[in-house]
């Protein structure tokens, strides 16, 4: 199945948006959508261009790896190319040839069988000026992919000295619709600070607060210790106190409760929303309060 590819505006390339690279993550697809038709609808003055379902095969299996060759196609992006491809590298190759001619790329993500509070991700200082107007509650640098990999689309970017910042919004098999809403609004006030479209914004541009932009990675992961079912006790974006219990695991075997409590004072980012939970996996993730290199910014 071909990847399809949507440009709108007039004049030179300025921004990019990727959904989909990760198969299940279905609320960065649909506001991928939402967006097409915002663009569509919009007087431009730059190019923008829209590839809103890059791993179509995994979307349609559920799967965040290409079910057909079983690789993360978000770690298929290499340096150099070899002289034989796999399916996820040559998807990867493609989305860059398109995505690599935009002065800006924004990957849009969001969580697998779990919900996250949606949020910036970057890998270089230079664009943290830029990102706060999206006004998203808080931004987080990372140096590497989630599985360590340097092969990612955000470090490729980087190599090539493009701005590009991933955005994590929200659900992943689940979509809820006021993370539609409020992602798309976020997006909006990026690209009136980017001045894509034509004509003044008639509110304030809101921005990120200088102590929620974290040049360090601050989250807390806990994860279960055995098979279970998941009960939570705190919600989404609730503070927390270290030793506050978060969520409940029963193990159905005993039928015994086993607290999983924050092993950090902060915010809850990252909620399963799938109660069934194999041993190892993420239950829930705390933000530190602060950013973790913020003093003096």
């Amino acid at each position: 199945m071909k990847i399809k590819y949507f440009q709108y505006g007039k004049g030179l390339k300025k921004i990019c948006f990727v959904a989909g690279i990760h198969g299940m993550e279905n609320t960065g697809i649909q506001i991928a959508l939402e967006l097409m038709k915002f663009l569509k609808n919009s007087n431009l003055n730059y190019k923008a261009g829209i590839l809103p379902l890059v791993n179509i095969e995994g979307a349609l299996k559920e799967t965040r790896e290409n079910p057909v060759d079983g690789k993360d196609i978000n770690n298929s992006f290499l340096n150099k190319k070899p002289v034989s491809l796999s399916d996820s590298e040559k998807i990867a190759q493609y989305v860059w040839d398109i995505a690599g001619e935009y002065e800006w790329i924004i990957d849009l993500h969001s969580a697998g069988f779990a919900r996250y509070l949606p949020h910036v991700i970057i890998y270089e200082d230079r664009v943290i000026e830029d990102v706060k107007y999206f006004g998203f509650p808080f931004v987080v640098k990372r140096k590497t992919g989630k599985s360590g990999n340097r092969n990612t689309f955000l470090a490729m970017a980087a190599q090539k000295g493009k701005k590009a910042c991933a955005l994590e919004l929200g659900g992943g098999q689940t979509v809820f619709i006021e993370d539609i809403n409020y992602g798309m609004g976020k997006i909006i006030n990026f690209l009136h600070y980017l001045n894509l479209p034509s004509g003044p914004k008639k509110e304030k541009l809101i921005k990120t607060d200088p102590d929620q932009i974290y040049l360090r990675d601050c989250r807390k992961i806990i994860k279960v210790p055995h098979q279970g079912l998941l009960f939570f006790r705190k919600r989404l974006g609730d503070e927390v106190k270290k030793g506050n219990t978060v969520a409940e695991l029963l193990d159905t075997a005993d039928f015994k409760l086993t607290k999983l409590n924050a092993q950090i004072s902060g915010k809850i980012v990252y909620v399963r929303t799938k109660n069934n939970i194999n041993s190892g996996e993420t239950a829930f993730m705390v933000l530190a309060k602060r950013g973790g290199d913020n003093k003096g910014r």
